[in-house]
């Protein structure tokens, strides 16, 4: 399962992150970082479709909010410069399971964990207030683990546009979609919207972008190439595409070498 990326995060100092599974079941992304003191970029997440926890590991002030997917960069009120963190992007086909809440419930928020997780565990404080890396990423796991009900899944047909939007890169229509379902194009439309609160043509818009920023990453190519390659018309509508989402441009991406 590939997970959508976030630059400036990744360039943060202390990044590490790892995929984790329980029993065979892909949960999500788990990663900690910290942000430099002296960042020369503010602190910014571009979109990705996906709903991260994120702890704020503040011994003074702890705190942990669900982050829901958005169509534009935005900075976390959170994330301060010189402090520690550690999250978990979700699986999409996860998220249900673990919180009992659809894509939809955290469009465009930052929801306070308490009021998802209704838990008497004290996990902001277990996990915020834990020193050593390690241990503090098997707290998060040990959450993930108690709190995942396998019998709340994503609706198949989700499922199956979410599969094929992401192996084909955002590069597959409706029609398509409807077409290999075997359902009419309205009803997949709705049953998308219904889960995710988006369409399927913006949805896969995004996809496309996280896709286009992982090749200018790790590409040996020109951006000619990857604009051809990613179905965009030439590279001038990947670059303004690019920055419909992202702060960076595609060069500033490759310099940052995250």
């Amino acid at each position: 399962m590939r997970y959508p990326l976030q630059p400036i995060l990744e360039s943060s100092s202390y990044y590490t992150q790892y995929f984790f599974r329980d029993h065979g079941i892909d949960l999500g992304l788990i990663y900690r970082f910290e942000i430099k003191p002296e960042a020369s970029l503010p602190v910014v997440v571009v979109p990705d479709n996906s709903v991260d926890l994120v702890f704020h590991c503040n011994i003074n002030d702890p705190g942990a909010c669900f982050y829901g997917m958005t169509s534009k960069a935005w900075s976390p009120p959170r994330h301060i410069p010189g402090e520690r963190y550690v999250g978990v992007r979700f699986n999409s086909d996860r998220l249900l399971g673990v919180t009992g809440y659809l894509e939809k419930d955290f469009l465009a928020q930052a929801i306070d964990f308490n009021l998802v997780a209704k838990s008497r565990d004290c996990w902001v404080e277990r996990i915020c207030f834990e020193q050593d890396p390690v241990k503090q990423m098997r707290l998060l796991e040990e959450f993930l683990k108690k709190s995942y009900d396998p019998q709340k899944e994503m609706p198949p047909l989700v499922w199956f546009c979410y599969r094929h939007i992401v192996d084909t890169a955002g590069q597959i229509s409706v029609a398509e979609l409807s077409q290999q379902s075997g359902y009419s194009q309205r009803y997949v439309l709705k049953c998308f919207k219904d889960y995710y609160g988006v369409g399927i043509k913006l949805f896969s818009r995004i996809v496309r972008f996280q896709y286009t920023m992982s090749m200018v990453r790790s590409s040996k190519v020109g951006f000619a190439h990857i604009a051809a390659e990613m179905g965009y018309t030439d590279q001038a509508h990947m670059t303004h595409e690019f920055q419909l989402f992202s702060p960076l441009t595609p060069k500033k991406i490759m310099e940052i070498g995250f």
